[in-house]
């Protein structure tokens, strides 16, 4: 943590959402401050920062947290440090939605409906995918943004190319309300251009978390959680970096 102290100084944090299931929290925040440090090779200069992020808590029986996953994107940060096509500081919530699950058997099949996405690109079925989405459904993601079945259907046809053997290992899933959580691993061989990339034939291995809406057992939005620079540094777009633990 004094690592990070040392880079990045006035940080706030502010949380947005957050689902409960059990023992089990996942937070979206948004986390602001300046850097001072010199994490991407670049000096700081009092550059303000700020980024959406989420986290997955345990607790154990005391009320502590025993374990966290944290998804903080340091893709973003490094963009608005060096100003190359830096996305705008996002607003500091002022109050938290709280959505607690009930373990019914609607959520559960609200679940499914999530899940199923994963199994439909890794199969290559663009009826099954497209099938699962509402007519007006919204993804955002650093692979892109989707905003409409006819969107949705050229963003599965980019990534299949780009990754043809896609696999997405789930760790953990959780629903609550009328959301899906789900936690994986996305492993694949970098074959086909996306993002402006152009084929690296290099493998990658990207941790992630997609929290799903559901709305008459078909997604209407979705977004999803991980570091981008853990890409760019598997794609070679950017010197490797370890960012502070």
């Amino acid at each position: 943590m004094q690592e990070w102290f040392d880079t990045f100084s006035n940080v706030k944090v502010g949380f947005r959402r957050a689902w409960v299931q059990n023992d089990v929290i996942v937070l979206e925040w948004v986390l602001g401050g300046t850097y001072t440090g010199d994490l991407f090779g670049v000096k700081g200069k009092e550059q303000p920062i700020g980024h959406l992020g989420l986290s997955v808590l345990w607790f154990d029986g005391n009320g502590r947290v025993k374990e966290e996953h944290r998804y903080g994107d340091l893709g973003t940060v490094m963009q608005q440090v060096t100003k190359k096509n830096a996305p705008p500081l996002p607003t500091m919530p002022s109050t938290t939605e709280t959505i607690v699950g009930t373990g019914s058997a609607d959520e559960t099949a609200r679940l499914d409906v999530a899940k199923g996405l994963y199994a439909a690109i890794q199969s290559k079925s663009e009826a099954d995918f497209l099938g699962r989405l509402a007519d007006d459904v919204e993804y955002e993601g650093h692979l892109g943004k989707v905003k409409g079945k006819a969107e949705a259907k050229k963003f599965f046809q980019t990534f299949t190319k780009a990754f043809p053997d896609a696999r997405f290992d789930v760790a953990n899933a959780w629903a609550a309300g009328d959301y899906a959580i789900v936690e994986y691993t996305l492993s694949g061989t970098h074959k086909g251009t996306i993002l402006g990339i152009a084929p690296t034939s290099r493998p990658i291995q990207v941790h992630a978390v997609d929290v799903v809406k559901i709305a008459d057992g078909k997604v209407a939005r979705a977004a999803t959680y991980s570091n981008g620079l853990e890409l760019m540094n598997q794609l070679g777009t950017v010197p490797k970096i370890v960012p502070p633990n």
